[in-house]
């Protein structure tokens, strides 16, 4: 199956030498070569499994996560404002909120100011519940 231009291939198979069994004496030199050959293989997974943990622990630190968070709180707020700019001619309603999130994204308003803001509103047209 071609995908993006390259053929895809599917992961041959790993022989596992390890269950191969042979009846052999104990004191025959093939047994010391497979003592050995395991030996060797042990060590080269252990190794190949260190570096493989340097290389996840160096792309998992703090300092990377940090950094992607703070270029993803800035990039958000203009992607939704282009995402609603360009839904504004299909769905008005749709484009019009997403900007406007976006743009409250971008002056930082949170909620607890629209809240403010709500209550403010409500005393200022004289709906507020404490008047009697």
């Amino acid at each position: 199956m071609l995908m993006f231009g390259k053929s895809y291939r599917e992961p041959e198979p790993e022989e596992n030498l390890e269950t191969t069994t042979f009846n052999q004496s104990s004191n025959s030199p093939m047994n010391d070569i497979g003592s050995s050959f395991t030996e060797n293989k042990t060590r080269m997974q252990s190794s190949v499994s260190e570096t493989e943990s340097e290389e996840i622990s160096d792309l998992d630190t703090p300092e990377v996560v940090n950094n992607v968070e703070k270029i993803s709180r800035i990039v958000s707020p203009y992607f939704i404002v282009l995402i609603g700019v360009a839904l504004y001619r299909e769905n008005f309603l749709i484009g019009t909120v997403l900007i406007g999130m976006g743009m409250l994204f971008l002056l930082k308003v949170s909620t607890k100011d629209i809240g403010k803001f709500f209550n403010w509103t409500k005393k200022f047209l004289g709906f507020d519940e404490n008047q009697p």
